[in-house]
């Protein structure tokens, strides 16, 4: 099996500006703050949505194919964007947002974070 690596890639940065994918983008702004506009972040949920009003963000991600996340300063992490706004993921982006995060992955159509108490937490697709 094959797949093409740009998949795996995260863009990642802690100063203000700007990461994207294939279909968006997810600004970090100097007041900790995040904006975004692209595919899959026209559908948050009313939790992702409370969370980006809250703001206090230092680092920003972005990759697969509309995959976001945002990590607050208590180290817990904001995930939306494809495959991550519905119900069914209401669990995960409520977990991530009360726990510390150190290290998060995508893949085309799914995401991954480890935490700081060694387990991995996944959201979106399965297969």
């Amino acid at each position: 099996m094959s797949f093409e690596s740009k998949w795996n890639y995260v863009n990642s940065r802690k100063d203000v500006g700007a990461v994207s994918n294939e279909v968006g983008s997810l600004t970090l702004l100097a007041d900790g703050s995040i904006t975004y506009k692209g595919s899959y972040t026209s559908d948050l949920n009313n939790t992702q949505d409370t969370a980006v009003q809250e703001g206090d963000f230092t680092k920003i991600f972005a990759g697969g194919y509309g995959m976001y996340a945002a990590q607050k300063q208590d180290g817990s992490l904001l995930v939306f964007g494809y495959s991550s706004n519905d119900d069914r993921e209401l669990d995960t982006v409520n977990l991530l947002l009360s726990s510390s995060v150190e290290e998060v992955k995508f893949n085309y159509a799914a995401g991954g974070a480890l935490l700081s108490n060694g387990s991995i937490v996944t959201w979106g697709h399965d297969g």
